[in-house]
């Protein structure tokens, strides 16, 4: 089910929410946002290196086996590390909300009502009525940060009146982005080589 059409009110609210006028929701949001793509991002690791911990277990008398099991488990290892890194940057800046605010008002108070901007105001307006399952969740995350990014850089913050706000930028967040979504592929490998380990020791102790 989409999301109903942005409207004036939507846009208002997100003004007056920059504006300190509202209840705060907006800065939450995108805290939780960081927490919810940080959490996954660990939770791959730790999944990726438990299905190598498997790997070595069920195949270290079989090495060409191993290597090729040890190797579909790198990508759930280096890519949510990365993307770990990358969300330091974000929590930095969303850990200093009145600032925020106030680089996030004076970037765009000059900028039109782009149909971005429109979509991320109702986005954050109505998140309670979004998905309630966890990977629902998360490609909700994923879409609002991707929006954040998009208007963010659109409206081109400068490195001195706006630090807090640059890492948000398209150019800042795309290494995030492509780790993301080598994490997700990585933890389909991974699942795979675990899977295949544990049915390799189990068929072993039998």
């Amino acid at each position: 089910m989409t999301d109903p059409a942005p409207t004036d009110d939507d846009l208002s609210w997100f003004r007056r929410e920059l504006a300190g006028d509202g209840s705060g929701r907006v800065l939450t949001t995108v805290a939780r946002g960081i927490g919810l793509l940080g959490s996954t991002a660990l939770a791959v690791l730790v999944f990726g290196v438990l299905a190598a911990v498997l790997a070595v277990a069920a195949f270290m008398d079989r090495t060409p086996l191993l290597v090729v099991a040890l190797a579909a488990c790198i990508p759930a290892v280096v890519a949510p590390a990365v993307a770990w890194r990358s969300l330091g940057r974000l929590r930095d800046s969303v850990s200093h909300p009145a600032e925020v605010r106030r680089q996030a008002r004076d970037l765009l108070s000059g900028m039109s009502d782009t149909s971005d901007l429109r979509e991320l105001a109702g986005r954050l307006r109505r998140r309670r009525g979004g998905p309630r399952r966890p990977g629902g969740r998360i490609r909700r995350a994923v879409g609002t940060g991707r929006l954040i990014s998009a208007v963010i850089g659109r409206a081109g913050p400068d490195e001195d009146r706006h630090p807090l706000l640059v890492p948000f930028t398209p150019e800042h967040t795309a290494r995030l982005w492509f780790s993301l979504t080598w994490s997700a592929w990585g933890l389909l490998l991974a699942f795979l080589v675990a899977t295949v380990a544990v049915l390799a020791l189990a068929a072993s102790a039998v």
